[in-house]
């Protein structure tokens, strides 16, 4: 015979669900896998904004590898596409990675440069100032996208 309710024995209760953490630990796997399957997609949108965007930050990639690794970089711009180069021991060599391979200009997108016609190259010193500063015009239809590398090496564009 018991005397009072507090000597019962109580099973604990056992709920039906997830915990916090589990809901967590999922939402984060399914935003890596978000993630990972955005950056396989195939690069879209040949247009002058999306070009002029990834060619932005391609150039600002250059720049930065030319003072972290202590050589002049350049970039080369032609009509038919553009590419990039490091300097080593006085010699140009193409610079190694699928983002700084040469690369034609996509879709209906055209390349202008502000003052010089033909190829171009924009250098890069080993403290990343361009002594060649310069503005690429890239145009696709009527649209028109401006590129400017300053002596200080700084990249804008503008919108």
């Amino acid at each position: 015979m018991l005397i009072f309710a507090g000597m019962i024995k109580r099973e604990p209760l056992r709920t039906a669900g997830f915990t916090l953490v589990e809901l967590m630990v999922v939402l984060a796997i399914i935003g890596m896998a978000a993630t990972a399957a955005v950056l396989t997609l195939p690069e879209r949108g040949h247009t002058a904004r999306a070009e002029a965007d990834r060619l932005a930050m391609r150039l600002a990639a250059v720049r930065d590898l030319a003072v972290v690794e202590g050589h002049g970089t350049a970039a080369i711009f032609s009509p038919s596409g553009y590419g990039f180069e490091k300097r080593v021991r006085g010699e140009w060599q193409q610079l190694d990675g699928r983002a700084f391979a040469h690369r034609p200009w996509p879709g209906s997108v055209q390349f202008q440069s502000d003052g010089e016609e033909g190829q171009i190259r924009i250098l890069f010193s080993r403290l990343g100032t361009s002594p060649t500063p310069q503005g690429l015009i890239l145009t696709s239809g009527n649209h028109m996208e401006k590129i400017h590398i300053a002596a200080s090496g700084e990249i804008s564009r503008d919108r």
